[in-house]
């Protein structure tokens, strides 16, 4: 089975580096400090990473437990209601921690 593994952080930076990348492109000086300050990093996270991991889900591919752990519990149990299918194996961190031990 197909996994998404871009976290959080992955992705915004990611998102930074392509805003920069198109605005170096047609000349524009613009550094990504400000790409920062008019793009932080919640409003990034909440408008297009989230959508993005229901989309993935929505086509069957399961978001990796790694990365459900990093996103917030609201959002991590909406998106495993969305597919209870694909994550009906999810155990939290901790509790996967102690069955390690």
């Amino acid at each position: 089975m197909e996994e998404y593994t871009t976290t959080p952080k992955q992705f915004y930076k990611a998102f930074i580096n392509n805003i920069y990348q198109s605005n170096r492109d047609f000349g524009d000086r613009i550094t990504k400090k400000e790409i920062r300050e008019l793009y932080p990093f919640e409003s990034v996270y909440r408008d297009c990473y989230l959508p993005k991991l229901y989309e993935i889900s929505s086509q069957g591919i399961r978001v990796a437990d790694r990365v459900l752990d990093k996103i917030e519990e609201g959002p991590r149990y909406q998106l495993m209601r969305f597919a209870p299918s694909l994550y009906e194996s999810y155990l939290p961190a901790n509790i996967r921690r102690r069955q390690r031990r």
